[in-house]
């Protein structure tokens, strides 16, 4: 798994070892340009991507990615039916997700 975009303050190490709940790190605007903090996440497996919604689904804390049309444009779906979308904007409902 791999967490782009987190902040070099409180960071772990790379190649570190987690578990469920353990924290990572903190969203930010590092490593490319971006109008807002955040978090990017993919999986590698033999070093190729993989992807999102393919044969094991993309699925954390509840929170199963789906692919959009384009890149960019996917989802995140709560087992309790939340909807999360990416925009370019800060509306904890639209697109804010926190641990309950």
């Amino acid at each position: 798994m791999l967490y782009l975009h987190i902040s070099t303050n409180d960071c772990i190490p790379q190649g570190a070892r987690l578990r469920t709940g353990d924290r990572i790190g903190h969203p930010s605007c590092e490593g490319s340009f971006a109008t807002g903090a955040h978090v990017h996440l993919a999986r590698k497996f033999n070093g190729e991507r993989v992807n999102a919604e393919g044969a094991i689904p993309l699925i954390l804390g509840g929170w199963r990615a789906f692919e959009g049309s384009a890149a960019y444009e996917g989802s995140l779906v709560h087992t309790d039916g939340r909807r999360r979308v990416p925009c370019q904007c800060k509306e904890p409902l639209h697109n804010g997700i926190t641990r309950r």
